[in-house]
C-alpha cells in the first residue's frame, strides 16, 4: 500500500467514525420525540372525549408515530452499515429492546 493509499484509507475511516458517531447521536431525539408522541396518545385516549378533535388528534399522533419508526429503522439500517460484526449484535439487540418498549 502506498503512503497515499494508507492516508486516503486513514481519512475514509476517521469520516466513517465521524459518520456513526453522528448517527448514533441522533437516536435519542428521535426515540424521545417516538415515547412523547405514544405518551400524549395515550392520553387522548385515557381522557376518554370522543370529539372528532381527539380522533383527528391521534390520527395525526399516529402517523408522526409511524414517520418516526420509520426515520429509526432508517437510522438503524445506517448505523449496522458502519460497524463491525461484534457491534452489529450489540445494535440489533438494542434496537429490538427499544422497539419493543414503544
Amino acid at each position: 500500500m502506498s503512503d497515499n493509499d494508507q492516508i486516503e484509507a486513514e481519512s475514509d475511516t476517521g469520516a466513517t467514525k465521524a459518520q456513526l458517531k453522528r448517527l448514533k447521536l441522533s437516536q435519542p431525539g428521535h426515540r424521545s420525540s417516538v415515547t412523547r408522541f405514544v405518551d400524549e396518545a395515550k392520553q387522548v385516549i385515557a381522557d376518554g372525549d370522543r370529539q372528532h378533535k381527539s380522533v383527528d388528534r391521534l390520527e395525526q399522533l399516529a402517523g408522526n408515530i409511524r414517520h418516526k419508526m420509520q426515520d429509526l429503522q432508517t437510522l438503524h439500517a445506517k448505523i449496522l452499515d458502519l460497524v463491525d460484526e461484534e457491534e452489529m449484535e450489540r445494535q440489533i439487540e438494542e434496537a429490538d429492546k427499544v422497539a419493543d418498549r414503544l
